[in-house]
């Protein structure tokens, strides 16, 4: 028996996304800083799937300061994530919105 392999770009070529501009942040972030978007994925593994491993203190820190400011953790952590880890730029996103 001779297996059929799926090509990648076939799965996805009709794929619609609830969220096309966390998505389209995500593929950016892939393709423009990779070490972040690796720190990325394993910090969102590490939180939300409890893979193993010890998170980042650094982002476990900025976390910790922006909840104690008052704003909702997921947001925290998205908005963090969308600005490449950087806490400066990252309070001010979450201030203007």
């Amino acid at each position: 028996m001779v297996q059929k392999w799926v090509r990648p770009k076939s799965i996805f070529s009709n794929f619609q996304s609830e969220y096309p501009t966390k998505d389209a942040v995500v593929a950016s972030q892939c393709r423009d800083f990779p070490d972040d978007f690796k720190l990325t994925a394993r910090f969102w593994s590490q939180h939300y799937a409890m893979a193993p491993g010890g998170k980042r203190e650094l982002f476990k820190e900025s976390v910790k300061k922006l909840k104690e400011m008052g704003f909702e953790e997921n947001q925290i952590i998205s908005s963090l994530s969308q600005n490449n880890w950087n806490y400066e730029n990252t309070v001010l996103f979450l201030i203007d919105q």
